[in-house]
């Protein structure tokens, strides 16, 4: 962490300095809490974040399946994570779809 703030330090100078004197490092401080402009859009975080639901079901299948084989000295092949990781797929390729062919998922003034 101080690597990092080092590393940050130079690369924004004062600025970041001010900011890290009025920010906590470890525990949140309401007090300083400001809204931001841009208000939250489920449509951005579809858009956005399907990648990261994917490889997060991913994670949680392979880890089960390691348990599973490891611990109980079995190995099925159609879990629980299974059909999990299957839905997660099917959504993923669904989002991915609307993303790329369809005007479903755009917002204007986002990213």
């Amino acid at each position: 962490m101080s690597a990092e703030e080092d590393f940050i330090g130079k690369k924004f100078g004062e600025s970041f300095i001010d900011w890290s004197e009025k920010t906590p490092a470890f525990f949140p401080g309401f007090k300083n809490y400001s809204k931001s402009a841009i208000p939250f859009s489920l449509k951005t975080v579809l858009r956005r974040e399907y990648s990261g639901f994917l490889a997060t079901v991913i994670a949680y299948s392979y880890i089960d399946y390691l348990r599973c084989f490891f611990v109980g000295n079995n190995y099925f092949v159609f879990r629980f994570s299974s059909y999990i990781l299957g839905i997660a797929v099917i959504i993923t390729l669904l989002l991915r779809t609307l993303k790329h062919h369809t005007s479903l998922l755009k917002e204007i003034d986002r990213s």
